[in-house]
């Protein structure tokens, strides 16, 4: 059964069952780990409009978030998300600088409503909400 749609919620980018934004699948031989990380950026209509010019906005990430959705903004938007997946072998998994080396199979995709990132997340990578887990649960290099 699927869960209750999430409402958008101007307080919090996520539902309460949400419980972190990364999901850590090991392969079957043990070798390698892929990675499902979600990331978000607060976005009004109206923090667009006031900061579209500004030179500081066209080098944000915001900015090349909206730019790479590709489509125009639903009305009720507080959130935009970024789903990012990659492959790794175990023994590189220590730092952040070694994950960024040695990642392959890297995607990554932007959604402007939870539901349809959640949808997608299943659909693509048979993950669900409530495999997500904070970064120190999973093991996610930190430095």
């Amino acid at each position: 059964m699927s869960p209750t749609p999430y409402q958008n919620n101007p307080d919090t980018p996520f539902p309460d069952q949400m419980h972190g934004t990364y999901c850590r699948i090991d392969s079957a031989d043990g070798e390698t780990v892929t990675w499902i990380v979600i990331d978000y950026l607060p976005c009004t209509h109206e923090l667009i409009s006031k900061s579209k010019n500004s030179d500081a906005f066209k080098s944000s990430a915001l900015a090349q978030w909206l730019h790479d959705l590709k489509k125009p903004l639903r009305n009720n938007l507080f959130w935009l998300y970024q789903v990012e997946k990659f492959m790794i072998g175990k023994e590189f998994i220590g730092s952040v600088k070694q994950l960024a080396e040695h990642r392959t199979g890297y995607e990554k995709y932007h959604f402007d409503d939870y539901n349809k990132m959640m949808d997608f997340c299943e659909e693509h990578y048979r993950v669900t909400q409530g495999m997500f887990r904070k970064e120190y649960e999973v093991d996610y290099p930190q430095n």
